[in-house]
């Protein structure tokens, strides 16, 4: 992605999770993977900012998918764009 394009997304990803944190139902599925797990924790970490993640999640072999905050992933995926866009400029 071009900067212009990775700090567009960025900036979508941050208004629609604002928008979406006001929902009542915040539900975002994604199939059940080790690489889902580790990408879900490392999410968990980043909001968690310096403390304790809210949650921690494990590898279950007998669910097909898991779920998790659709408004934190965009959080997060805006952060992720604006980390690499940084990087490009560095």
């Amino acid at each position: 992605m071009t900067k212009q394009e990775m700090q567009i997304a960025s900036n979508l990803l941050e208004i629609a999770s604002d928008t979406y944190s006001n929902h009542g139902c915040n539900d975002f599925e994604l199939p059940n993977t080790q690489e889902t797990i580790d990408f879900l924790n490392a999410m968990e970490k980043w909001s968690a900012q310096g403390g304790e993640p809210e949650q921690v999640h494990v590898f279950d072999p007998l669910r097909k998918t898991v779920n998790t905050y659709d408004w934190l992933l965009m959080k997060y995926l805006a952060a992720r764009l604006n980390e690499d866009q940084a990087k490009e400029t560095a």
